[in-house]
């Protein structure tokens, strides 16, 4: 069916951003020092806005890499953007010189690129199954672990930092004192390859999203395997879309996610209830990303491959919007009776 609905382009839409790229985002990152969102496209390029509290945008400023842009990142004193991708290498964009530089490179594509701002390091995961830190100042990366198989997606909060690999792989590392191996699991709940990864605000486990429609949340301890539960989240009856993305908000401890169904979810895990459904978007819902205050949820648009090249249509449209979240719509909700999420399972 169509993916369009017209509620999206609606009065009270959320605000579209200007100058959005000409092929499906990849990638959001906004700086944790003011309002500026950075974003990775198929199409090669990384690309900077300014954004109001009303979710207005002014574009900033581009950068071309040498093949398409899967993850971006921002310095924590919001000074460099970091870019990697296809052409098998992270780059480093300065916004005062506005040179772009290689920084990292792997022998495959780069998927996820994190900011570290402990370790001042760059950390890397690649399709080349490694995982790689590395210090803007030297040549070689400083630290290097083998994964179990190829990054499809990466979180870091505080000193954690979570990878999620192909055949459903989930690896954990603390970060003080130097990267160091502390979790590896299957995710035995969910039977299908891993989309997404968050590490849960209370930093004691996380949520994964997957190709068949699902959240998992996973606990680290095995004592407390019994609080692991999935729930549907992006289903039309027996039809499942791939969950995209999901983002946590950084005061409420609740999360949005965004699906190959076009629709846009708030959720609460605790109650197990869903907060809130955003219109539809044109197309499935590739990327959301809060701000750093939770004021802002920028969330993007366009064909996510879930079709395959079959499905790759010039007439899909591709854009980023803009949603300012109220605390009404995005805090946390005690479950009422008949109220939890459908389909919980533990």
């Amino acid at each position: 069916g169509k993916m369009y609905a017209p509620a999206a382009a609606a009065a009270g839409a959320d605000p579209q951003i200007v100058n959005p790229p000409r092929d499906t985002v990849q990638s959001l990152s906004w700086s944790p020092r003011a309002n500026f969102l950075s974003s990775g496209s198929w199409d090669g390029v990384v690309r900077c806005w300014e954004i109001s509290a009303q979710g207005a945008s002014n574009f900033k400023a581009e950068k071309n890499c040498d093949g398409p842009v899967l993850d971006v990142a921002w310095h924590d004193d919001g000074s460099k953007i970091f870019a990697a991708g296809c052409d098998t290498m992270a780059n480093v964009w300065d916004l005062q010189s506005n040179q772009i530089m290689p920084i990292a490179k792997h022998d495959a594509p780069i998927k996820t690129c994190h900011w570290i701002p402990s370790l001042q390091m760059l950390m890397t995961g690649g399709w080349d199954k490694l995982l790689k830190f590395w210090d803007c100042r030297q040549q070689q990366p400083v630290g290097q672990f083998t994964l179990p198989e190829r990054v499809y997606a990466a979180d870091v909060l505080g000193d954690m930092a979570l990878i999620a690999t192909a055949d459903r792989h989930v690896v954990g590392y603390t970060l003080q004192g130097g990267p160091r191996q502390v979790y590896s699991r299957q995710t035995n709940k969910l039977k299908l390859a891993t989309r997404c990864i968050a590490v849960l605000p209370t930093r004691d486990g996380f949520a994964v999203g997957s190709v068949e429609g699902r959240v998992g949340i996973q606990y680290f301890d095995d004592s407390r395997t019994s609080d692991n539960f999935t729930f549907k989240c992006h289903n039309d009856g027996d039809n499942f879309f791939c969950v995209n993305s999901m983002t946590f908000h950084p005061r409420h401890g609740t999360f949005a996610t965004g699906g190959s169904d076009a629709k846009l979810f708030f959720w609460d895990k605790n109650s197990r209830m869903r907060l809130k459904t955003l219109p539809n978007a044109p197309a499935s819902i590739t990327c959301t990303r809060f701000n750093m205050d939770g004021s802002l949820l920028a969330y993007s648009y366009g064909y996510d491959w879930h079709k395959g090249h079959t499905g790759a249509t010039a007439a899909i449209p591709s854009s980023i919007m803009i949603h300012p979240t109220t605390d009404a719509e995005i805090s946390p909700r005690p479950a009422a009776a008949g109220l939890r999420t459908a389909g919980a399972r533990r």
